[in-house]
């Protein structure tokens, strides 16, 4: 893994580490998989506080004073990376130790998840995924995810104020761009 750390290249950085997830979660414990995320944190960082001539990615910017306040976007395959690295996370917490809170004690979870879903947009989609990763319930399953860590519940509630709020907006903008005979103008005045 140290090795992997001293990729500049946030494309490649990721996709090595990607693939380290598993083997991860795996076979060490929660101060490693802590070790872990918050190089990915680190990376991610250092990309998009990285001026956008900077063609590997790294820490530091071109000294140039008009993208000194400036951050950049990951691409949707590097957010692709990202959103599937911190799914397996919540899905290992979920199934394999049944709690989310060590997963929550780990400082760069929400730091991450801040930085790399950007617009709203991505954050809706990954709260989406989420929730459905985490509350959606097979037949075959007997064990229920109980959230009692605090800040956990604060991180699920978030997720699911955002779904919550596109759905709203979803709503509002049909409704309002809605022909005056369209089936929700008529179910309302009913």
């Amino acid at each position: 893994w140290r090795v992997v750390l001293k990729y500049a290249n946030l494309d490649q950085f990721l996709k090595v580490a990607s693939t380290y997830a598993d083997f991860i979660t795996s076979s060490f414990q929660d101060r490693e998989i802590s070790v872990y995320l918050q190089s990915i944190y680190k990376h991610v960082h250092a990309y998009v506080h990285s001026s956008a001539g900077d063609g590997h990615g790294g820490s530091g910017g071109s000294g140039d004073p008009q993208s000194a306040g400036t951050t950049r976007l990951l691409s949707d395959q590097q957010l692709g990376i990202v959103r599937e690295i911190l799914l397996h996370l919540f899905w290992h917490y979920k199934t394999v130790v049944g709690d989310l809170s060590p997963l929550f004690g780990l400082p760069a979870l929400v730091h991450l998840t801040d930085l790399a879903f950007q617009n709203n947009s991505q954050k809706v989609e990954f709260a989406e995924t989420l929730l459905r990763l985490l509350f959606q319930h097979k037949k075959q399953q007997q064990q229920q995810l109980t959230v009692a860590d605090p800040i956990a519940q604060q991180f699920c509630l978030d997720m699911a104020q955002l779904v919550s709020d596109s759905i709203a907006a979803d709503i509002n903008s049909s409704w309002v761009h809605a022909s005056p005979s369209s089936r929700a103008r008529q179910v309302g005045r009913n």
